[in-house]
C-alpha cells in the first residue's frame, strides 16, 4: 500500500523473473503483478490473533513470462469472481480458470510445491483482493439465415455452377 502522506505512490510492477531470481531484493516489498488466475482455493487459516477464518490461493500465470505459476495468498475474493473451490482439487490437469488478475501486495518469499517433474518454488505474494476485470463478453452475430435456408442456397449454387459448365 502507499506510505500515508504519499498516496499517489504505487508499488512497481514485477515480473516473475524478478521475483524469482532476485527473492532478496524485493522481500516485505510492495509489488503489483498480472497475470491469469488458473486456479483458486479456500483454504482454512489456523487460530490466529486477527480473526481471519480462511484465506484464498490463487495460482497466477504471470503475464508474459515463462509458463511457471505466482502464488498468490488472499483475504478475498473480488465481486462476482467464478466460484471457488472449498479446498485444492485433487486432479488438476484441467485448470478450470482463466481470469485476468492484477494483484497488488506484499512478496513473502518463494514457496515450494509438488509437480509432477519433482519439487519446485514459485514466488508467494501475501495480498488483499486480487484486482479482477473480466474480459468483456462479445455479442454473438446471428446468422440472418438458417442452416436449410444456407444448405438451399449452396446445392442452388452448385446447380448453377453444373449448368454454366454444361454450357460453355
Amino acid at each position: 500500500k502507499a506510505a500515508a502522506g504519499d498516496k499517489t505512490k504505487r508499488a512497481p510492477r514485477v515480473s516473475y523473473l524478478q521475483l524469482h531470481n532476485q527473492p532478496a531484493e524485493y522481500r516485505g516489498q510492495s509489488v503489483t503483478v498480472k497475470g491469469t488466475v488458473r486456479l483458486a482455493y479456500r483454504v482454512p487459516a489456523t487460530k490466529n490473533y486477527l480473526g481471519i477464518q480462511e484465506y484464498i490461493v490463487y495460482w497466477l500465470q504471470p503475464d508474459g513470462g515463462p509458463d511457471s505459476p505466482i502464488l498468490v495468498y488472499a483475504l478475498g475474493v473480488p465481486p462476482g469472481f467464478p466460484a471457488i473451490a472449498a479446498e485444492r482439487p485433487e486432479n488438476t490437469r484441467r485448470l478450470p480458470l482463466r481470469e485476468p488478475v492484477k494483484v497488488e501486495g506484499i512478496f513473502f518469499k518463494r514457496a515450494a510445491y509438488a509437480a509432477q517433474g519433482g519439487l519446485f518454488t514459485a514466488p508467494l505474494i501475501i495480498a488483499d483482493v486480487p484486482h479482477w476485470q473480466p474480459e468483456p463478453v462479445l455479442a454473438t452475430a446471428h446468422s440472418p439465415f438458417t442452416t436449410l435456408e444456407l444448405i438451399a442456397a449452396a446445392i442452388a449454387a452448385l446447380l448453377l455452377a453444373i449448368c454454366v459448365t454444361a454450357v460453355l
